[in-house]
């Protein structure tokens, strides 16, 4: 008798005697987290290797045609050299467009902006007509293309 006494006042003290509350049914709703540093981080690696690579591969083509038109120009060959030279600005051109592209995804307000700026800076050269007119010999070519690397300028604060 003493074990059913105690076990009626251990059920009254726990709550044995009530209905168990409805449990919730289906998953829980997961809550939606903080992007983390690391992948703002991760984010801001992503974007300025795919900007670089962009760049990378531009400037080279632009190179190329800027070497052909110092060709053409050297060998005496003006149709060719300006052929040359609207393919470089088109390059320059078609650069803006990329490295915009690349940047689309970024995360970090610098580096959108960033990105935004050195487009710029290469559609600005590509539509200046002094730009490449000033390019007659290849002794000219260096200053051509540092101009086209210092483009990249507001990257070397954000893409380290």
């Amino acid at each position: 008798m003493r074990r059913l006494l105690a076990v009626a006042a251990l059920c009254a003290l726990t709550g044995c005697s009530k209905p168990a509350p409805p449990t919730a049914v289906g998953p829980p709703t997961p809550t939606p987290a903080a992007p983390s540093a690391d992948s703002f981080a991760a984010n801001t690696h992503v974007v300025c290797a795919s900007v670089n690579g962009a760049v990378k591969e531009g400037t080279a083509r632009f190179a190329t045609d800027l070497g052909a038109m110092v060709g053409h120009l050297a060998g005496g060959n003006q149709p060719e050299a300006d052929k040359s030279r609207r393919s470089a600005q088109g390059r320059l051109t078609e650069l803006a467009a990329k490295v915009r592209s690349a940047g689309t995804t970024a995360a970090n307000p610098v580096l959108v902006t960033a990105v935004g700026t050195v487009a710029s800076r290469y559609d600005a050269l590509a539509a200046d007509p002094a730009f490449l007119a000033g390019v007659r010999t290849a002794s000219d070519v260096p200053a051509a293309n540092q101009r086209v690397a210092a483009a990249t300028d507001p990257l070397g604060g954000v893409c380290v």
